[in-house]
């Protein structure tokens, strides 16, 4: 086991507390490691430092004793010769892969086109961010438990309420079918993604829809509505469409209303 002689408790306690130098910066003079000095410290009785006394003599020695970058003369951390660019710089001039610090592995996006970021080619994506984004996001939307749960959350945001012609058309129901049809069109009901706005309560597999002149008619919400109608007879559902203009009519509707829940 090796020794060492030249550990004497009045140069410890010179080194320590007279010159306030820490165990490591003790060991590098002694040739020794800062456990070594410690023990030593421990065997010969010498009292340490409190936590904030050691604390602020940290910061004065981080403040006197800097590294520099040695090439570009950057202030560095205690245990590195290079900052982060002069780095990559020199890994560039070593494997080629590198230009001005900036690596050359550059992919292109399968969907879009763009050319993806450099971590991105190297890890073997073949997406960019965004494209990778929406694809995930299309798979998630797939799983129909998420997708319930997002668009509950939509709606619970929203604060969804009964406008005046779902009111006028729940005051029909009601007239003609008492506790039959509840409506459930502010979310409280999901069918596969699809919120209807009435339903039959009464254990029948029923639906009414209604639908506003205006925004239905658009085509964008006509490919909607099919795919709505179609998710709806797929679940068992039986499903009849109130146009805005029909409740002007009150005998016509009340025909209509009154033939579809006999059916």
């Amino acid at each position: 086991m090796k020794k060492y002689t030249n550990i004497t408790k009045s140069k410890l306690n010179t080194l320590y507390w007279n010159k306030q130098l820490s165990a490591s910066q003790i060991g590098n003079i002694l040739g020794c490691s800062a456990n070594k000095i410690l023990l030593s410290m421990h065997e010969y009785n010498i009292a340490r430092r409190d936590s904030i006394t050691a604390r602020r003599l940290r910061i004065r020695d981080k403040k006197h004793n800097k590294n520099y970058c040695n090439k570009c003369g950057k202030e560095i951390s205690y245990n590195a010769n290079l900052c982060k660019s002069c780095y990559n710089k020199s890994c560039g001039e070593i494997s080629g892969n590198y230009i001005d610090g900036r690596t050359t592995k550059l992919g292109i996006c399968i969907d879009c086109g763009k050319y993806t970021s450099a971590g991105a080619e190297i890890r073997g994506l073949k997406r960019c961010r965004s494209c990778a984004n929406r694809v995930s996001g299309l798979k998630r939307w797939q799983d129909e438990e998420y997708r319930q749960k997002q668009i509950q959350a939509s709606f619970d945001g929203l604060n969804v309420k009964q406008n005046k012609i779902e009111k006028r058309l729940e005051k029909v129901l009601c007239k003609l079918f008492p506790d039959e049809y509840s409506f459930v069109g502010d979310g409280k009901l999901f069918i596969a993604g699809f919120v209807p706005d009435f339903i039959n309560i009464n254990g029948q597999k029923k639906i009414i829809e209604l639908f506003g002149d205006y925004w239905h008619n658009l085509d964008s919400h006509k490919i909607t509505d099919k795919n709505r109608l179609k998710t709806y007879k797929k679940y068992g559902y039986k499903t009849l469409i109130v146009w805005e203009h029909e409740l002007k009519d009150f005998d016509s509707l009340e025909l209509k209303l009154i033939n579809y829940n006999n059916s």
